[in-house]
Protein backbone atom coordinates (compact mmCIF):
# COMPACT_ATOMS: atom_id res chain seq x y z
CA UNK A 1 0.00 0.00 0.00
CA UNK A 2 3.05 2.29 0.28
CA UNK A 3 6.71 2.36 -0.66
CA UNK A 4 9.51 4.84 -0.03
CA UNK A 5 13.22 5.16 0.67
CA UNK A 6 13.94 5.77 4.35
CA UNK A 7 17.16 6.91 5.95
CA UNK A 8 18.14 5.31 9.26
CA UNK A 9 21.30 5.56 11.33
CA UNK A 10 22.15 2.10 9.94
CA UNK A 11 21.84 3.19 6.32
CA UNK A 12 19.17 3.63 3.67
CA UNK A 13 16.42 1.05 3.40
CA UNK A 14 13.49 0.74 1.03
CA UNK A 15 10.33 0.53 3.14
CA UNK A 16 7.33 -1.31 1.70
CA UNK A 17 4.05 -1.42 3.61
CA UNK A 18 1.57 -4.25 3.02
CA UNK A 19 -2.00 -4.54 4.29
CA UNK A 20 -3.32 -7.94 5.37
CA UNK A 21 -6.69 -8.26 3.59
CA UNK A 22 -8.13 -10.54 6.29
CA UNK A 23 -6.96 -8.95 9.55
CA UNK A 24 -6.50 -5.45 8.06
CA UNK A 25 -3.15 -5.15 9.86
CA UNK A 26 -0.12 -3.46 8.33
CA UNK A 27 3.13 -5.33 7.77
CA UNK A 28 6.41 -3.83 6.62
CA UNK A 29 9.40 -4.96 4.63
CA UNK A 30 12.73 -3.20 5.05
CA UNK A 31 14.94 -3.93 2.05
CA UNK A 32 18.64 -3.14 2.20
CA UNK A 33 20.78 -3.21 -0.94
CA UNK A 34 19.59 -5.11 -3.98
CA UNK A 35 18.50 -8.63 -3.00
CA UNK A 36 16.98 -10.73 -5.75
CA UNK A 37 16.11 -14.19 -7.00
CA UNK A 38 19.59 -15.09 -8.27
CA UNK A 39 21.36 -15.26 -4.90
CA UNK A 40 20.52 -16.52 -1.42
CA UNK A 41 19.26 -13.53 0.56
CA UNK A 42 19.68 -12.82 4.26
CA UNK A 43 16.16 -12.42 5.72
CA UNK A 44 14.52 -11.93 9.08
CA UNK A 45 10.78 -12.28 9.77
CA UNK A 46 10.16 -10.27 12.92
CA UNK A 47 7.09 -9.83 15.11
CA UNK A 48 6.77 -6.39 16.63
CA UNK A 49 7.58 -6.26 20.34
CA UNK A 50 7.13 -2.93 22.09
CA UNK A 51 9.51 -3.85 24.89
CA UNK A 52 12.49 -4.68 22.68
CA UNK A 53 11.75 -2.62 19.55
CA UNK A 54 10.85 0.66 21.24
CA UNK A 55 12.49 0.47 24.67
CA UNK A 56 15.50 -1.62 23.63
CA UNK A 57 15.00 -4.25 26.33
CA UNK A 58 17.20 -7.25 25.50
CA UNK A 59 15.97 -10.63 26.75
CA UNK A 60 16.46 -14.07 25.26
CA UNK A 61 12.72 -14.79 25.27
CA UNK A 62 12.08 -11.66 23.17
CA UNK A 63 14.22 -13.01 20.32
CA UNK A 64 16.56 -11.02 18.12
CA UNK A 65 16.00 -7.26 18.58
CA UNK A 66 14.91 -5.42 15.44
CA UNK A 67 17.84 -2.98 15.60
CA UNK A 68 20.36 -5.83 15.74
CA UNK A 69 18.68 -7.50 12.74
CA UNK A 70 18.85 -4.20 10.83
CA UNK A 71 22.53 -3.77 11.69
CA UNK A 72 23.35 -7.35 10.68
CA UNK A 73 21.63 -6.98 7.31
CA UNK A 74 23.21 -3.58 6.68
CA UNK A 75 26.63 -5.05 7.49
CA UNK A 76 25.97 -7.92 5.05
CA UNK A 77 25.25 -5.39 2.29
CA UNK A 78 21.84 -6.76 1.28
CA UNK A 79 18.83 -8.38 2.85
CA UNK A 80 15.22 -8.08 3.93
CA UNK A 81 13.46 -7.73 7.25
CA UNK A 82 9.74 -8.46 7.25
CA UNK A 83 8.02 -6.92 10.26
CA UNK A 84 4.75 -8.65 11.07
CA UNK A 85 2.20 -6.18 12.36
CA UNK A 86 0.85 -6.97 15.76
CA UNK A 87 -1.51 -4.90 17.87
CA UNK A 88 -1.59 -6.69 21.19
CA UNK A 89 -3.89 -5.37 23.84
CA UNK A 90 -2.32 -3.97 26.99
CA UNK A 91 -2.82 -7.22 28.91
CA UNK A 92 -1.04 -9.28 26.21
CA UNK A 93 1.88 -6.83 26.16
CA UNK A 94 2.15 -7.03 29.96
CA UNK A 95 1.98 -10.85 29.85
CA UNK A 96 4.84 -10.90 27.36
CA UNK A 97 6.96 -8.70 29.63
CA UNK A 98 6.22 -11.06 32.53
CA UNK A 99 7.28 -14.05 30.45
CA UNK A 100 3.81 -15.52 30.04
CA UNK A 101 2.58 -16.89 26.71
CA UNK A 102 -0.93 -16.29 25.45
CA UNK A 103 -2.89 -18.43 23.01
CA UNK A 104 -2.17 -15.75 20.37
CA UNK A 105 1.58 -16.31 20.83
CA UNK A 106 1.19 -20.03 20.13
CA UNK A 107 -0.51 -19.33 16.77
CA UNK A 108 2.06 -16.70 15.81
CA UNK A 109 4.66 -18.93 14.04
CA UNK A 110 2.06 -20.12 11.52
CA UNK A 111 0.85 -16.58 10.93
CA UNK A 112 4.40 -15.31 10.53
CA UNK A 113 5.26 -18.04 8.05
CA UNK A 114 2.25 -17.38 5.80
CA UNK A 115 2.39 -13.60 5.77
CA UNK A 116 6.19 -13.48 5.75
CA UNK A 117 6.37 -15.96 2.88
CA UNK A 118 3.88 -13.99 0.81
CA UNK A 119 5.88 -10.79 1.29
CA UNK A 120 9.25 -12.45 0.54
CA UNK A 121 7.80 -14.02 -2.62
CA UNK A 122 6.34 -10.65 -3.65
CA UNK A 123 9.84 -9.16 -3.33
CA UNK A 124 11.08 -11.78 -5.81
CA UNK A 125 13.20 -13.78 -3.39
CA UNK A 126 13.70 -17.53 -3.78
CA UNK A 127 16.61 -18.77 -1.64
CA UNK A 128 16.65 -17.60 1.97
CA UNK A 129 19.43 -17.30 4.52
CA UNK A 130 17.29 -16.97 7.63
CA UNK A 131 18.62 -14.72 10.38
CA UNK A 132 17.46 -16.62 13.46
CA UNK A 133 17.32 -20.00 15.11
CA UNK A 134 16.67 -23.08 12.98
CA UNK A 135 13.06 -24.21 12.84
CA UNK A 136 10.98 -26.19 10.46
CA UNK A 137 8.95 -24.06 8.05
CA UNK A 138 6.20 -25.99 6.32
CA UNK A 139 4.69 -24.80 3.07
CA UNK A 140 7.41 -22.42 1.91
CA UNK A 141 7.82 -24.37 -1.32
CA UNK A 142 4.26 -23.33 -2.19
CA UNK A 143 5.53 -19.75 -2.36
CA UNK A 144 8.63 -20.71 -4.36
CA UNK A 145 10.87 -20.23 -1.32
CA UNK A 146 13.64 -22.41 0.08
CA UNK A 147 15.64 -21.99 3.29
CA UNK A 148 19.26 -22.74 2.37
CA UNK A 149 20.93 -21.62 5.61
CA UNK A 150 20.28 -20.38 9.13
CA UNK A 151 22.50 -17.51 10.24
CA UNK A 152 23.10 -16.53 13.84
CA UNK A 153 23.37 -12.80 14.49
CA UNK A 154 26.43 -13.61 16.61
CA UNK A 155 28.27 -14.99 13.55
CA UNK A 156 27.45 -11.98 11.37
CA UNK A 157 28.05 -9.19 13.89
Amino acid sequence: VAEQQVHTDLGDFRLLVYRDVLAKELHQALVFGAPGPDAATLVRVHTQNFWSDVLGINRADFGLPLRRAMATIAQAGAGVIVIIGDRPDNQSALARLQGERSSDDQAQPWRMTGIGAQILADLGLRQLRVLGTPRRYLGLVGYGLEVVEYVSSATTA
